[in-house]
């Protein structure tokens, strides 16, 4: 018996896991009596299941693993007994309900796994034969045994869920997505293992190189805040010491010298009695890169937001200036000295207007005349123009795609687009070069769209335009599409150009992307949804001249004192009778005095008071249907499309604008 126990003893600490040692204990126990049929059952107090790991029988075949119920085994194992059963008890035991699965047996001796007062599983021995019988000297024997072979079993056990947890550990170690690495705790911090990912992080391709550094080796002498990075690592791991972890941002350098951000969460941990420090470690290259294009989209919305209403107090300044300029140029008896005098006023307020328009497709407010247009076709027209445009020291290059590139858009905002990207090209090549418009049809996927901050997986109509210029700097290239910001020279731009351009694509549902390099020059890709619809040739619509006139009565609601008034004189010039009102609530109070006379409401669109022109109109149009509307404003038609349904027969009228433009779509409005 003492060599049975020494022997498993032995067993147990040379067998590399249970399947070895099972065996290995079947084989000591024949040694202490006929054990040609004999098995191991383990209970898994998880699962609540006895399962046989180990089965040798001459008849039967291993049972299914099964939770405990009425058999010997499961008796054995509910009551951590030993059970010894010849013929003359069987007959007893099935009068008690105990079942005996598969052959009959002659004798059948089981006993119970014992280890620390816990019943892990049962050893058993069983015969067919009147030639081997059990007794109870054999069930003694074999209880007395149990006890090593439990323990031996339970080592196994324990063997192996550590290896599978230092297994799961090291799958998950070196799987992770981010990098994964220990440091020591004392001194200069030096790193004592670390997974693939971080050995790619910082660009080493040799473990053991890695394990000779530290942090300290990838990182640059100061990080971002001023501070030697030596003294602020050991002050994040103090911190970490004191705390248990600590989670902070640095700038890492990979081997090639390569600075990225990164994030760390430093933790510290006792293992085996000494302090070790965990570090997860991840690039944030990309998220910085995304918060840094969120910004910029936010800042984009804000500035166009304080372009918009700029420029909707510009348009209503030069509608009062121009219509009055006009009133003092058809006056009798003007000197005619003071005429060339008028004459450069009304110029400069053109061009003021024309940079207001430019603040307005900035912003998305520029009111649009959409069609179905091609693209190949409408770069075509633009190109005459570039020809005479440009001048002969530029090279124009033209890639036209093979298939129809059809479109929904405003041609006369598309055309100058293109026309404000190749100016800039050309100013960008003083001493001549080449410029490429170039057209396609791209597909964008989720992943390729990632990298833009308004790009949109779909299929797009795309134009390049790219020349051999002297480039951006990346210092200036995130701030291009901003109103007012310019590279040129004083008095050489107004820094418009390319803010009209990005307000120009996205009022088209699409966006712009920009690539350059000092010296080698830029590349812009516009992206516009495409359609299926034809192209269309825009018609234009005759307007009456100015001096047509009227003599119906106007409802005419402004805010702005100076549009107001001049506006009411020019009407009054033109024939009309005129009712003025300054805001909504006004043109409400007065309008039951005088409903059957007003035959057009001319409103502006935004007033204080509570009540807008569109809002206005609805009230009137509910007591006089038949009445005519034209709505008044400096930002775009677009205000009203969404109510059009609503309030049919509007017509728009958008400042700033001329007398003639002014009497015609009266005329037009009234009939």
């Amino acid at each position: 018996v003492q060599a049975a126990l020494f022997n498993t003893s032995e067993a147990a600490q040379s067998a590399l896991g249970l399947n070895e040692l099972s065996p290995r204990i079947h084989e000591i126990i024949g040694e202490l009596l006929p054990a040609r049929n004999f098995f191991v059952a383990l209970y898994d107090e998880d699962t609540e299941m006895l399962s046989f790991p180990y089965f040798v029988d001459e008849y039967d075949a291993p049972p299914s693993p099964h939770k405990l119920g009425n058999g010997l085994s499961d008796h054995v194992m509910r009551t951590g007994k030993a059970v010894l059963l010849t013929p003359e008890v069987q007959a007893q035991r099935v009068q008690l309900g105990e079942t005996i699965s598969g052959t009959l047996p002659m004798d059948w001796l089981g006993v119970p796994l014992i280890t620390r007062q816990r019943t892990i599983g049962i050893l058993a021995v069983q015969s067919y034969s009147g030639q081997v019988r059990y007794t109870e000297k054999d069930k003694e024997l074999l209880q007395y045994v149990s006890n090593h072979v439990a323990a031996s079993i339970a080592h196994k056990q324990a063997e192996a869920a550590l290896r599978e947890s230092e297994e799961r550990h090291r799958v998950l170690f070196e799987k992770s997505s981010d990098a994964l690495m220990t440091l020591n705790a004392e001194g200069l911090p030096l790193f004592t293992s670390g997974n693939r990912k971080a050995l790619a992080l910082f660009g080493v391709a040799d473990e053991a190189e890695f394990l000779r550094l530290g942090p300290l080796d990838f990182s640059p002498e100061l990080q971002p805040d001023g501070r030697a990075s030596a003294a602020k690592a050991q002050e994040m791991i103090a911190v970490a010491r004191r705390e248990g972890f600590h989670a902070f941002e640095w700038l890492h350098r990979r081997q090639d010298g390569a600075e990225f951000p990164c994030s760390v969460l430093l933790t510290a941990v006792i293992i085996s009695g000494k302090l070790v420090l965990q570090a997860t470690v991840r690039d944030i290259t990309a998220q910085r890169k995304l918060e840094s294009q969120l910004r910029q989209s936010q800042k984009m919305e804000v500035v166009g937001q304080l372009a918009g209403g700029v420029a909707h107090d510009f348009n209503n300044i030069l509608t009062a200036m121009m219509l009055n300029l006009e009133l003092l140029q058809s006056t009798d008896g003007l000197p005619a000295e003071a005429r060339p005098a008028l004459q450069e006023v009304e110029a400069m307020t053109k061009r003021a207007a024309k940079l207001t328009e430019q603040l307005l497709m900035f912003a998305r407010q520029q009111t649009m005349q959409t069609r179905a247009l091609e693209l190949n076709a409408a770069l075509v027209t633009v190109l005459n123009l570039l020809r005479r445009v440009l001048g002969e020291h530029i090279t124009i290059l033209v890639e036209r795609g093979a298939l129809e590139l059809m479109l929904e858009g405003d041609a006369g905002m598309l055309d100058a687009a293109i026309m404000n990207l190749c100016i800039n090209a050309r100013d960008a090549m003083p001493d001549g070069g080449t410029l490429t418009l170039a057209t396609s049809i791209v597909e964008l996927d989720a992943a390729t769209c990632s990298a833009q901050t308004d790009a949109r997986p779909g299929r797009f109509a795309c134009l390049r335009v790219s020349d051999t210029g002297c480039g951006i700097s990346p210092a200036d290239l995130q701030h291009i599409f901003e109103p007012f910001f310019t590279t040129k020279e004083v008095g050489k731009g107004t820094g418009l150009g390319l803010a009209s351009v990005h307000g120009i694509i996205h009022q088209h549902q699409g966006w712009v992307s920009v690539e350059s390099t000092v010296g080698c020059g830029t590349t812009f890709r516009l992206y516009l949804p495409l359609t299926g619809a034809k192209a269309t040739v825009a018609s234009a619509t005759p307007f009456p001249a100015l001096g047509q006139r009227g003599s119906e009565t106007i409802l005419l609601v402004e805010d702005e004192d100076a549009v107001r008034l001049v506006g009411e004189a020019m009407l009054r010039r033109l024939g009309y009778r005129v009712l003025t009102a300054v805001n909504g609530v006004e043109a409400w109070r007065i309008w039951p005095a005088h409903a059957n006379e007003v035959d057009l409401l001319l409103t502006d669109m935004k007033m204080p008071g509570g009540m807008t022109g569109l809002q206005l109109g609805e009230k009137l149009r509910g007591t006089k249907p038949e009445l005519k509307i034209i709505l008044m404003s400096g930002y775009s038609a677009e205000i009203i499309a969404g109510r059009e349904r609503t309030l049919p027969n509007v017509h728009f009228l958008a400042k700033p604008f001329e007398a003639a433009t002014f009497a015609a779509t009266i005329r037009q409005c009234l009939g």
